[in-house]
């Protein structure tokens, strides 16, 4: 039945189910109405604007079919409980504020664009086998609660088709809710604390075929003061869920929003305040956009199948246990500008999780068959790759703890890479930098890959700890590392253009035994000492470069570097370090270069072999005190090599067996008093342009090694000042400048000496040339060469008559210079020697100096005596007697005797010893006594003042007048 409530005088208030106001028809009387009882259930009840402006109040149970308000201006309030069983329609005048519950059990709910201002409506099936509850701009200033049947939305005035503090539907009914407007499908909730909404059991349902999911669903409430939470609760037992939830609303500080074990579509965060966000397990099958919100994320995302994107607001930070994407899901990560830090597990396990901008993480990050890729920069903490991969294109990456790549796993950069842990490549794992990526830590590469064909060598990749290869690859055209390790037989291969080592310590030293299956193809070889560390490097075999290995730097520690003979490939060895020291163990190179500006020192030196192109000394560096040896070896395979000293002294012995012309520039100094301090082998050419000194009468040896009569000579050219111990060969050609030796000269071998022009040569024992088979050639040039020592100090007794020996010294001068009574002896072969002057003065009284000339056919220019003794000594010149009557040849001047000592002429046999004047001219002799000598010039031969006829002379004239006016010395 209808029933119409009419107050014409708006008795306020008054109850609703005051039996003296309802009437059978609008207005009461005057419309014709009789009294009636109050609506009950089975009737519909209508507020109408004849039913006043006062107020009624429901203060008990209320049950009626229908509740209609419209034109109604009062109005309804009180605590009791209102029944609808069909429709409730308020109207846009009244003020309803029941403040208890509102159950409808209808089908319709019409809030004609005004709102329940309090209370909470209970919503049940509607009744009459119809399920379905049809609302239009359902608006409560309290809660809603559907707990069974359908509940549909509408909009006609309002932007929400639902408007409420909260909304719950957790019973175990069946029932379902959605907004059926295609076009404004959104709904409010309002409320500031608790569960503001909560759905739950899977007999409940968010979404229908004919009209889609639930849309948008926007909370709005504001939250203030510590622990104020919103939580927002929808099962994932739940069918369907809202299309979009919208966290707006002004936060407070220690607030917070929670989405635990829920499920939602898209969220939109729109919020202010800095709110903690806790997902907990929320089940995410669309996107999050944080706008410009910032807020605090903690807990877990389950995203669903399909992709996701998650938009940050700028600089946002969250924490979270596990950030889990799954097989068939991608998340894409966008933040406009700024960064987003996620600091918890990140676990990709067959999803892809997308960063197309800044990315921070400090969990760990663990890919089981999935993906992640940044186009921007990310931060993330450990990493795990099995079945997965990492791609990043941002700069200024960063991981921040370690990084392991099992198998099928792959990394990929594409951007500037930092890994401040450990890096570990198993199992066929994949790590690829195409720009820079410094690895903190140590790489580790147990069964895998590592390819940097990044090919900048200002912005190097590098590995700051020890690189250890145990299996698999290395590929790079710049690398730098601490350190190289490898020590199995299985497959390995390094193949690197330029390698950079920076670490202490041993940092590369492979045994030949455990080179067996490794591929060691580096180029070029970089060391980089900056600090007072030692360091120690080792070439052997296959682990060798064909390039160069540079030192560099300005620490103060000590380098050691070995390159073993027994190697694949030599490199070029070049020093520019500054500070510090390097020690060169015994060690084959092609070329060893100090650049200028280089203040190393060069200590100890085991065997250093140069054979391709120099070794280069420069001012600014040192040679330390250690003795070691210096060998340009017999193989060179280009051009001639150089030795540049820089004017250095050393201390250990140089070995020259250089086949194709070593030249030594600056001055060449050692300490070495070795019998081989320089030795020429192996047919060596070799020429030294400047000084050499050997100050501990360290000897040259000079030897072809090919044996007499081969062909094959040594080549030995000193075109500086040089002072030795001994020089001697073995089929040679010698040239030399001015030499000083302690020594002697052995010239008895093959080959030639050539002494170049204007030379002194100072011998400290003797000069030999004596074989009788050996061909030889030696020319003195105008060399003045001064003997000093005493015995034999000349010999060239055999060699000239045999026919093997050819000298040219007619325009040489020797000078017998020893100043002791001891014997000395020149047998010169019948050789010819311009100048032979004899000064062996000395203080020795009563005594005899002797000077002996063995051999015939000798040839002088000029032969003079300054000897002057005490007047009761005797310089007693021996010249050989012959039965030949071959002669000592004298063509200008025969220059013997004095006025204070006597001097003899004697015969060093009974036979008699020949003298013959070329040119013309007197020889005239003072205080000389003769023995057995024929002059062969008559009439040119005198000895005066004093002088004494031993008898056996011929052509000598004693004591007579000289035909012409000479000096005291007399002349020729």
């Amino acid at each position: 039945m209808d029933k119409w409530f009419y107050n014409p005088g708006s008795v306020s208030p008054i109850a609703f189910q005051n039996f003296t106001n309802w009437y059978s028809a609008p207005g009461g009387p005057s419309g014709g109405g009789t009294l009636v009882s109050y609506p009950v259930a089975g009737d519909n009840a209508y507020l109408t604007s004849e039913s006043g402006t006062g107020t009624i109040t429901i203060n008990n149970v209320v049950q009626v079919d229908i509740l209609d308000c419209t034109g109604f201006a009062g109005t309804v309030s009180g605590n009791g409980n209102l029944y609808i069983y069909k429709e409730i329609i308020l109207g846009s005048t009244v003020n309803f504020s029941l403040t208890n519950l509102i159950l409808i059990y209808g089908y319709l709910i019409n809030c004609s664009n005004n709102i329940f201002n309090g209370g909470t409506i209970q919503i049940y099936s509607a009744s009459g086998g119809n399920p379905v509850c049809d609302t239009t701009d359902l608006k409560i200033n309290g809660g809603i609660t559907l707990v069974n049947g359908e509940l549909r939305t509408h909009t006609n005035f309002n932007t929400y088709g639902l408007e409420a503090k909260t909304f719950v539907a957790n019973s175990s009914d069946t029932k379902s809710f959605f907004q059926s407007d295609s076009t404004n499908n959104e709904w409010k909730i309002t409320g500031n604390s608790g569960y503001t909404w909560y759905v739950d059991n899977v007999n409940t349902t968010c979404i229908d075929p004919a009209y889609g999911r639930l849309g948008i669903v926007t909370f709005t409430g504001s939250f203030y003061g510590t622990g104020a939470y919103h939580y927002f609760f929808h099962s994932t037992s739940v069918i369907g869920e809202p299309a979009e939830v919208i966290v707006a609303g002004d936060y407070g500080s220690n607030t917070g929003f929670s989405f635990t074990s829920s499920k939602v579509f898209d969220i939109v965060f729109t919020c202010t305040g800095n709110p903690s966000i806790y997902f907990g397990g929320l089940t995410l099958l669309g996107n999050i956009n944080f706008n410009n919100t910032y807020v605090i994320w903690s807990n877990d995302i389950i995203f669903s199948t399909g992709s996701h994107s998650l938009y940050f607001s700028p600089n946002m930070s969250f924490t979270v246990s596990n950030f889990n994407i799954g097989t068939g899901v991608e998340v894409i990560i966008e933040t406009n500008p700024g960064s987003v830090s996620i600091a918890g597990n990140i676990n990709i396990t067959g999803g892809l999780l997308t960063a197309n901008d800044n990315f921070l993480n400090g969990g760990t990050f663990t890919i089981n068959g999935g993906t992640f890729d940044s186009s921007t920069r990310f931060v993330i903490g450990s990493v795990s790759i099995t079945n997965g991969s990492i791609t990043n294109y941002g700069l200024d990456n960063r991981v921040n703890g370690s990084v392991t790549i099992n198998s099928g796993g792959s990394f990929e950069n594409n951007g500037e890479l930092s890994i401040s842990g450990n890096t570990v490549i198993n199992s066929g794992g994949y790590f690829n930098s195409y720009v820079k990526t410094t690895m903190n830590g140590t790489l580790i590469i147990n069964d895998g890959t590592y390819d940097a064909l990044w090919d900048d060598t200002s912005s190097l990749n590098s590995v700051v700890g020890t690189l250890t290869l145990n299996s698999g690859n290395v590929f790079a055209h710049n690398l730098s590392i601490g350190a190289f390790s490898s020590s199995n037989s299985n497959g390995r291969s390094v193949q690197v253009t330029n390698l950079f080592f920076t670490g202490i310590g041993t940092i590369l030293s492979i045994s030949a035994a455990n080179q067996t299956n490794l591929g060691f193809y580096v180029e070029n070889i970089t060391v980089r000492a900056n600090d007072s560390s030692s360091r120690t490097l080792t070439l052997n075999n296959a682990v060798s470069v064909y390039g160069n290995v540079t030192l560099e730097g300005n620490g103060n520690g000590a380098t050691t570097m070995t390159f073993v003979a027994a190697s694949d490939n030599f490199p070029w060895v070049i020093v520019t370090k500054q500070n510090g020291s390097l020690n060169l163990g015994t060690s084959t190179m092609r070329s060893l270069t100090f650049v200028e500006g280089s203040t190393i020192l060069w200590s100890s030196t085991s065997t250093i072999n140069i054979i391709e192109q120099e070794l280069r000394l420069c001012n600014s560096m040192s040679v330390g005190s250690t003795p070691g040896s210096i060998t340009f070896p017999v193989i060179n395979e280009y051009d001639s090599p150089s030795f540049y000293t820089a004017n250095k002294n050393f201390t250990g012995t140089l070995v020259i067996s250089s086949l194709y012309g070593l030249k030594i520039y600056g001055n060449y100094t050692s300490t070495s008093s070795s019998t081989s301090a320089i030795s020429v082998s192996n047919y060596g050419q070799v020429i030294f342009y400047n000084n050499i000194s050997l100050p501990n009468n360290g000897n040259i040896a000079i030897s072809s090694g090919q044996g007499t009569g081969s062909g094959y000579f040594a080549n030995v050219t000193l075109l500086g000042n040089t002072t030795i111990g001994t020089i001697g060969w073995t089929d040679a050609d010698v040239f030399i400048s001015s030499t000083t030796l302690a020594g002697s000269i052995n010239a008895s071998s093959s080959g030639s000496l050539y002494v170049y022009p204007n030379s002194i040569i100072n011998i400290g024992v003797s000069f030999v040339s004596s074989s009788t088979v050996n061909q030889r050639y030696i020319d003195l040039t105008n060399a003045i060469i001064n003997l000093n020592g005493t015995g034999t100090i000349w010999n060239m007794l055999n060699g000239t008559s045999q026919g093997v020996l050819n000298v040219s010294g007619f325009e040489a001068t020797i000078n017998v210079n020893n100043k002791s009574t001891a014997l000395c002896t020149l047998a010169l072969g019948g050789n010819g020697i311009g100048n032979i002057n004899i000064n062996r003065t000395n203080n020795a009284a009563s005594s005899t100096t002797s000077t002996t000339f063995s051999g015939v056919g000798n040839a002088h220019r000029n032969f003079r005596d300054f000897t002057i003794l005490p007047s009761s000594s005797v310089h007693q010149i021996t010249f050989a007697g012959t039965t030949t009557g071959i002669p000592t040849y004298i063509h200008d001047t025969f220059q013997v005797g004095n006025t204070t000592n006597r001097t003899n002429l004697v015969s060093s046999s009974t036979n008699r010893f020949f003298l013959q004047k070329i040119n013309p001219g007197l020889v005239i002799c003072p205080n000389v006594a003769i023995t057995n000598s024929t002059a062969l010039n008559s009439n040119t031969w005198y000895a005066i003042s004093g002088s004494v006829n031993n008898g056996g002379n011929t052509n000598w004239i004693f004591n007579s007048v000289v035909p012409r006016r000479l000096s005291s010395l007399g002349a020729g």
